[in-house]
């Protein structure tokens, strides 16, 4: 019998993680054309996706990583949401809203009292689950030179 999905906190450094964030990077890849500065071999530093100031939460199914994302602080005030991904098999059935719940709660957990995130605009879905949770646009806070899209969230 299938077990029900689950989210877990976990070290980003793990290989659960680390195949996690390198599947989503190759789509990021895959997806955004002209994309620079993303080397799924690198799957950037997850240093700041830990204790005390952040945390990375996979998502499983059955015993299978179907998801992950990240939430690191700005500042004592501020968290930043990172490498959200679900699988492409397992979107559809509502761990995205999980997921980015899940983050919220981290993030307010933190300290934080806002949430912000970068984004392409390529990404129709993703910009669909940010709006249904709330998250609207706000001025650029970055230099990422891929992000086309930028959004906040009063926590």
């Amino acid at each position: 019998m299938p077990q029900a999905p689950r989210i877990v906190a976990v070290d980003p450094h793990g290989p659960d993680a680390r195949d996690a964030l390198t599947q989503y990077l190759n789509e990021i890849l895959d997806r955004v054309a002209g994309i620079t500065g993303v080397d799924p071999e690198q799957a950037d530093d997850v240093d700041d996706y830990q204790r005390p100031g952040g945390c990375f939460l996979l998502v499983y199914r059955d015993d299978a990583v179907a998801g992950c994302g990240a939430v690191r602080s700005i500042d004592a005030r501020t968290g930043e949401l990172k490498r959200m991904w679900i699988h492409p098999d397992a979107r559809g059935a509502g761990l995205g809203s999980r997921l980015l719940d899940e983050l919220v709660a981290h993030s307010r957990a933190l300290g934080h009292q806002r949430l912000v995130l970068d984004t392409n605009g390529v990404l129709v879905e993703a910009l669909a689950l940010y709006a249904k949770h709330g998250f609207l646009p706000i001025e650029r806070y970055n230099d990422n030179p891929d992000a086309t899209h930028f959004l906040g969230l009063t926590l």
